[in-house]
């Protein structure tokens, strides 16, 4: 008597196959902007720390200096007047940061975004080699005038530093500076550029995903929309000491 053996398949035909690789691309495409959105939110949560730590080290550098923060101009009470066409930008004492390093307990320049793409502004070295020394962050120049802790009467609500935009814009350089100065606006007619275009000037604006990392007086830091810190046509300025 035969005995008949019961066939096997091996393996999977054409059709079995083409099904479990459509299957994988439908998962693959819901997951991967998935991990690309928690990817860059974890790179903007990494930013937001090192303002964090600028905020808390300058507040110490107060603390150590009767309550001034850093200088990089001569004093003055009111730089938006009185260096609203840049004619106080003599003496320059130089970048503040260097003078936070004490309290960072590291380099300011080791400070850098991760979705920046030139931290340490080479491109703006190879622009002019006498250009200061940069980072992926800004002081607010209102603060580098002589500006103490005791100025601003709503500190949580007044920016001290904001993103630097270390990237060409429409055929416009990127900002090679390290403090910005809010007065030289679109309202002053005697400023000699515009350092709060959310486009081209000095913020980088949209760096995370369409907004930017902001730290305060107060010493928090904040991710927030342009237009939520500066909107002259809504009456909304966070970066005056006032």
């Amino acid at each position: 008597m035969r005995i008949r053996r019961r066939k096997y398949k091996n393996g999977f035909t054409l059709v079995e196959l083409l099904v479990v690789i459509a299957i994988i691309a439908i998962v693959a495409a819901i997951l991967f902007p998935v991990f690309s959105r928690a990817k860059a939110a974890a790179k903007s949560t990494d930013c937001l720390a090192n303002i964090n730590q600028l905020v808390k080290a300058t507040m110490l550098y107060a603390g150590d200096n009767d309550g001034r923060y850093p200088m990089a101009r001569r004093s003055d009470n009111d730089p938006w007047l009185s260096d609203a066409d840049g004619s106080l930008e003599e003496p320059d004492y130089g970048s503040i940061f260097p003078r936070l390093d004490p309290y960072l307990g590291a380099k300011f320049r080791m400070l850098v975004c991760p979705e920046d793409r030139d931290p340490k502004g080479d491109v703006c070295f190879s622009i002019n080699p006498d250009v200061p020394n940069v980072g992926s962050y800004l002081y607010n120049g209102s603060f580098a005038f002589g500006q103490s802790d005791t100025g601003a009467a709503r500190p949580a609500e007044t920016i001290q530093y904001i993103e630097r935009r270390s990237e060409s814009v429409n055929g416009t350089e990127p900002f090679c500076n390290y403090m910005y100065r809010p007065w030289f606006n679109q309202s002053n007619p005697y400023a000699p550029e515009d350092d709060m275009d959310a486009t081209i000037g000095a913020p980088a604006s949209t760096r995370h995903n369409s907004r930017a990392n902001y730290g305060f007086m107060d010493g928090h830091a904040k991710n927030l929309v342009w237009s939520q810190t500066f909107d002259l046509a809504h009456g909304v300025n966070l970066h005056k000491v006032n």
